[in-house]
C-alpha cells in the first residue's frame, strides 16, 4: 500500500484527486496539504510513501518542496504533477531531486502507476515533458541537434556555401 501526501493549493482539486487515486488498488491518501510549508509540517506527524505535488502554489511551491524533502526527508520520493510544461519548472524540479513529473491530464491509471513506480525507487518523467527539456536542452549546446540527419546535413551543406 503506497501512502501519498497531496500537495495542491487548490482544494477542489486536492478532493478530487484523492477521490481518484483512492478507487486504485494499492494507493491511499495519508493527509493533503496547500502547500509546501504546509506538507512539511503534515509529514512531521504523518509516514507516506510518496509526496504528489503542484508545481506552482503561492508559499513554498513545488519545486521548493522538493529541494526541502530532499534535506529533511532523504528518500522520500516526490512526483511534481502541474498543467505547466515550462522548462525552467522541469529542470528545476528535476535537479531538486523529483522521482517524477507528469502533467495534469495523465489518466487516473498511468499517475496510480507513476505513484507505485517511484515509490518503489523508480523514476517517472512525461514523454512530452521529456522531449521539451531534451530538446531544448539540445538546442544550447547544438543547434542542428534537434534536426533529423537529412535535414542537418542540408543545413550543413548551406552553411559551406
Amino acid at each position: 500500500m503506497a501512502r501519498i501526501l497531496l500537495v495542491d493549493d487548490q482544494q477542489l482539486l486536492r478532493r478530487g484527486l484523492r477521490l481518484l487515486l483512492e478507487t486504485e488498488d494499492g494507493l491511499e491518501v495519508a493527509a493533503e496539504a496547500a502547500d509546501g510549508h504546509e506538507a512539511l509540517a503534515v509529514l512531521r506527524g504523518t509516514e507516506v510513501d510518496v509526496v504528489l505535488t503542484d508545481a506552482r502554489m503561492p508559499g513554498m511551491d513545488g519545486v521548493e518542496l522538493v529541494r526541502q524533502l530532499a534535506v529533511l526527508h532523504p528518500g522520500l520520493p516526490a512526483v511534481v504533477l502541474t498543467t505547466f510544461d515550462d522548462e525552467d519548472i522541469i529542470t528545476g524540479a528535476m535537479a531538486a531531486g523529483a522521482a517524477g513529473f507528469l502533467l495534469k491530464d495523465v489518466s487516473t491509471t498511468r499517475l496510480a502507476e507513476a505513484i507505485g513506480e517511484v515509490a518503489s525507487g523508480g523514476l517517472v518523467i512525461d514523454p512530452r515533458v521529456a522531449r521539451l527539456a531534451l530538446g531544448r536542452g539540445a538546442q544550447r549546446d547544438d543547434p542542428l541537434a534537434v534536426l533529423t540527419g537529412t535535414e542537418r546535413l542540408v543545413a550543413e551543406l548551406v552553411a559551406e556555401r
